[in-house]
């Protein structure tokens, strides 16, 4: 059913059309003016829009412009409708973009008539893009998802198969990550599809060691993961053995005989982490040393009472950094890639203590996130945040988006919506212009209960950004149904931008699907100007990094924005 919006300022004539629009199967609303209805058309994306021409305030005209410049709104189907027939206002209309224009008094079937037409044109014009977008994000999900060479599962879809499993095991699980390298028989390195013979012939090896194939994948050129439950660390021990010592073997590729040498970093679940991204930092770390090891595999080795000793002063510490204004905002401006202008800032936090110094948020947050403590950082960030982009607009820049990193305790102990509405009626902060950073992780995690939650932030204006995006697997469907200001590329994908082909498959993989969800990719971490370049080719909407700038403070920012607000 098409949807149509009405736009008439003579309730009369707007009761008409929209019992007739109505009786013809259109799903049909309607504005008595013209900013109503701009916000009508941004909010509801119809199908196409019926306007009036003279009206109070903003004109059929002024609505056509509005419309035109934002590319969510720019192609739907415009007829005016007035009482105007001087030809001149004709061409006026239809030299601004309109579709077609109808001169009132008209009839049932000429409203009718137009209509169709138009909605039959237009379709005829998106919908060969719609089909090609559809089959592109197939694509694209198998670019982002599989490593093409092995078929096995790339970092994105482990770590979600490594999450699910973890979440239902019950006893331990050990993470292995191998890392391959090998050389020519003359000691050349080898080429790029010698490279990947030698990686397909590898997971091959992997596939008749590990059950089921959802457990191994290739993270990135040379490196393999897998994961199995173990009942004991020896059993882990005994795993890694088992595996080198079949892929060390000799492989024939090519006529040439390589000698591959794999070494394993090894880090257990729940012992060393009890989320995927946890197990996975520390088997990474383990992996560094791990050649220098007899028998070339090397256990995640830092001890819990070296984490336990950590949280315990963050726990003695944390209730006086809130209370004695230890806790410091840093904003990074986040740019668009065509104009260079500032749109934005992400809100990062910092902890100055007066004996230790600048404690990073790693080192804090995670046991923040433990407790409930966690939830008065979140109202201080909010608060804060609001207050300095207030600011901002007073001096002459209005229309900056603002950031706010949200964790999963967050989304699930904080009153969001009460939060928010406090925050921004305290400070005179516009909800339009905050945007909450949430990974898919938390979506994924709070799925039960984000329903009520989405939707009074959707009532807020309030907007998401979706972190880390593809870690947490979500259904495309699933994120349509969400707010969405932006996806973001995550950094480690964005470090390797020009060095990894399959990084940047994938940042063109999430450009393309945030472009099919209708909204946009912003990257993080840009540090190059390779990486800049990169991403303005594959279409990406804006960035932040120290490219551009590092995190500033918020009257830094500000001095930013009077003196230089193109980057």
């Amino acid at each position: 059913m098409a949807k149509i919006l009405v736009i008439e300022d003579d309730l009369t004539i707007r009761t008409a059309l929209l019992k007739m629009l109505s009786a013809e199967n259109y799903e049909a609303i309607a504005a008595p003016e013209g900013q109503t209805g701009l916000s009508l058309a941004q909010g509801h994306r119809p199908d196409l829009i019926l306007c009036d021409i003279m009206m109070p305030g903003c004109d059929g005209y002024e609505v056509l412009t509005q419309l035109q410049q934002n590319p969510a709104t720019a192609g739907i189907p415009f007829i005016f409708l007035t009482a105007k027939a001087d030809r001149q206002d004709i061409r006026q209309g239809m030299a601004m973009g309109a579709d077609d224009y109808l001169t009132k008094p008209f009839t049932r079937q000429e409203l009718m008539e137009a209509i169709a037409t138009r909605l039959s044109k237009h379709a005829s014009i998106i919908q060969p893009y719609i089909q090609e977008m559809k089959q592109a994000v197939d694509r694209l999900n198998q670019i982002a998802y599989r490593d093409p060479t092995t078929q096995l599962a790339n970092r994105i879809l482990f770590h979600h198969h490594l999450q699910e499993h973890l979440e239902s095991a019950d006893g331990l699980v050990a993470l292995l990550l191998l890392k391959l390298n090998a050389s020519m028989p003359d000691g050349t390195p080898l080429d790029g599809a010698m490279t990947e013979s030698l990686a397909a012939a590898t997971a091959d090896r992997l596939r008749e060691a590990i059950s089921p194939e959802e457990a191994i994948a290739r993270l990135n050129s040379n490196t393999f993961g897998v994961f199995q439950a173990v009942a004991h660390r020896r059993d882990a021990a005994t795993l890694a053995q088992t595996l080198l010592s079949s892929l060390n073997e000799p492989c024939l590729i090519d006529n040439d005989t390589l000698q591959p040498q794999l070494c394993a970093g090894i880090a257990l679940a729940p012992d060393n982490g009890a989320t995927a991204s946890e197990v996975m930092e520390h088997a990474r770390q383990a992996l560094q040393t791990a050649h220098r090891q007899p028998g070339r595999y090397q256990f995640y080795s830092l001890e819990v009472d070296a984490w336990n000793s950590q949280r315990i002063w963050v726990l003695q510490h944390i209730e006086q950094a809130i209370e004695q204004d230890e806790l410091r905002l840093l904003y990074q401006p986040q740019v668009n890639l065509i104009s260079g202008r500032i749109i934005g800032a992400e809100a990062l936090i910092r902890w100055q203590h007066p004996d230790v110094g600048m404690v990073h948020p790693a080192q804090f947050l995670a046991v923040a996130e433990e407790t409930d403590w966690i939830v008065k950082i979140g109202e201080w960030v909010l608060k804060t945040a609001c207050a300095s982009a207030v600011r901002w607009k007073e001096a002459g820049h209005p229309g900056m988006k603002l950031s706010i990193n949200l964790s999963a305790r967050q989304f699930r102990k904080l009153d969001l919506p009460k939060a928010i509405a406090q925050a921004t009626a305290q400070t005179g902060f516009d909800p339009h212009l905050l945007v909450l950073d949430i990974t898919e992780a938390t979506l994924h995690e709070n799925r039960g209960v984000d329903g009520k939650t989405m939707q009074q932030l959707q009532q807020l204006g309030v907007q998401l950004a979706l972190d880390d995006f593809g870690t947490g697997y979500s259904s495309l469907y699933h994120l349509r149904q969400l707010p969405l200001d932006c996806v973001k590329i995550d950094r480690t994908f964005v470090a390797d931008l020009g060095e990894d082909e399959d990084a940047l498959s994938i940042a063109k993989a999430i450009v393309a699907i945030a472009q099919s969800l209708q909204t946009r990719a912003i990257a993080e971490g840009v540090e190059t100007d390779a990486q800049l370049s990169l991403l303005r080719q594959i279409g990406c909407y804006a960035a932040q990094g120290n490219r551009f700038r590092p995190p500033l403070s918020a009257s830094d920012l500000q001095q930013l924005l009077q003196t230089n607000p193109r980057l």
